[in-house]
């Protein structure tokens, strides 16, 4: 955001500099100058809601209906998934495992729901045709 921020000033200084060399005229420039100043405002609305939430203490809550939701997703990728996928899945979200018995910690992160999600299909369907002992080319 700060370095959006820092192009759309540099624009603008060039475009001061090439009204003030008077290359260009104010018709010509006034403009692209609002517009770029309506893109700076909001670059720096967006970085002061950035900065707002930043600083809230309070942790986000989610309700029961949309961690069902996000529950019932999983199961449904996790049952119809290869080993292989489900380990790439969990491991993308689970940071770290930590065992201390009787006590076991995962340091993961909320995975987002997988929507319109199915089964893995085959692209191409690829037929055994020929002999099993010889190789076609």
């Amino acid at each position: 955001m700060e370095q959006q921020l820092g192009q759309a000033q540099g624009r603008l200084t060039k475009l001061y500099a090439a009204l003030e060399s008077g290359k260009v005229d104010l018709e010509d420039l006034a403009p692209r100058i609002k517009e770029v100043r309506a893109q700076q405002k909001e670059l720096e609305d967006k970085r002061n809601e950035l900065l707002d939430g930043k600083n809230e203490d309070a942790p986000r809550t989610l309700d029961s209906d949309k961690i069902r939701e996000y529950v019932a997703s999983l199961k449904t990728f996790l049952g119809s998934s290869s080993f292989i996928e489900q380990k790439s899945f969990l491991k993308s979200f689970i940071k770290r495992i930590e065992l201390n018995e009787p006590q076991v910690v995962i340091d993961y992160t909320m995975p987002l729901p997988i929507k319109g999600l199915t089964a893995t299909e085959e692209v191409l369907y690829i037929d055994g045709v020929g002999s099993s002992t010889r190789i076609r080319t």
